[in-house]
């Protein structure tokens, strides 16, 4: 048997574990890259229906965004599966950490939503390495998530060119 990467526990990836593990450096920046592949014998489950199955229809290798370790801003390299759904066809697997066709895990997601209660878009941004409009997508999405309670109505987008921040103020109703 094998013996399981340390980060693997850690990593709360379920379904998944690392496979590999190197650093890169890009725009300079310290990179950690997971490889991570599915646990032999795990069941998948349908995206759509819910179904479980092990009938894999392909597969896509996708770059996802952790959040950070140490220094380091983290990339997860990960099979996207589409099950072979019995009930649908052709789905994208149901994972739990991540929503479907994202590029960035929902504990990222989270935290980002979390930072920007305390911070402006911009600065949270700037701390997480994204480009202001994903931040701004994910605060105000409705897929938001679960963890994450912004109250909409309480808060205005500033229109004004190059501005890119929610403003805290009452709103006309």
């Amino acid at each position: 048997m094998a013996q399981e990467h340390p980060i693997t526990r850690l990593g709360g990836w379920a379904g998944y574990e690392v496979v590999e593990d190197w650093q890169e450096r890009r725009g300079g920046k310290s990179w950690c890259v997971l490889r991570l592949e599915a646990v032999t014998g795990w069941l998948r489950q349908c995206s759509h229906c819910g179904e479980s199955t092990r009938a894999v229809h392909d597969q896509q290798e996708r770059r996802i965004r952790e959040l950070p370790i140490f220094e380091y801003r983290v990339e997860l390299v990960v099979p996207r599966v589409r099950v072979a759904c019995a009930r649908c066809g052709p789905r994208l697997e149901r994972l739990s950490w991540l929503e479907p066709y994202a590029r960035l895990t929902r504990r990222l997601g989270e935290s980002v939503a979390q930072l920007c209660r305390v911070a402006s878009i911009r600065h949270v941004a700037s701390f997480f390495g994204l480009d202001w409009k994903t931040v701004k997508d994910l605060v105000t999405s409705p897929r938001k998530p679960d963890s994450f309670e912004l109250e909409v109505g309480r808060f205005l987008w500033l229109s004004r060119p190059h501005c890119g921040e929610l403003a805290r103020g009452q709103v006309a109703e």
